[in-house]
This record gives C-alpha cells, structure tokens and sequence, in this order.
C-alpha cells in the first residue's frame, strides 16, 4: 500500500514539474512578446499573466499538499 502511495505522489510531483515548466515557459514567451511590443501590454496580455500566476499559485499549493502527503508515510 505504501509503495503504491509512493508512486502515486511521485507520478503527481513529475507532472507538477512539467505543468511549472510549461507555465513557466508560456509566462517568459508573453513577456518578451510584451516586451517587444510598441505599445503597453493589452487588457488580453494582462488578464494571460494574472492567469498564469494564478495557476502558479496553484501549483505551489499542490507542492505543499504533496509534501504533506509525503510526511505522513
């Protein structure tokens, strides 16, 4: 049962990884396109980043929850 439990979390934490990366990726890809623009970010670009940190913020609290479930095995 524990290792089962273990693998679980471990499946959970690599695709946490890759959703972090793929945000992370996205975010840097909006901001130079920001940053090259003429003109400031649009009300688009804006609501796309607060997006982006939201589900940042939101992958930072699956981490914690991981790291909980990690603690009582």
């Amino acid at each position: 049962m524990k290792s089962s439990a273990a693998w679980r979390i471990g499946r959970a934490r690599r695709r946490l990884d890759s959703a972090r990366y793929q945000l992370l990726r996205l975010w840097i890809s909006v901001y130079e396109a920001q940053d090259r623009a003429d003109h400031g970010p649009s009300m688009h670009v804006k609501r796309l980043m607060l997006r982006i940190q939201q589900d940042m913020q939101q992958l930072d609290d699956l981490e914690t929850y991981l790291k909980q479930q990690e603690a009582h095995q």
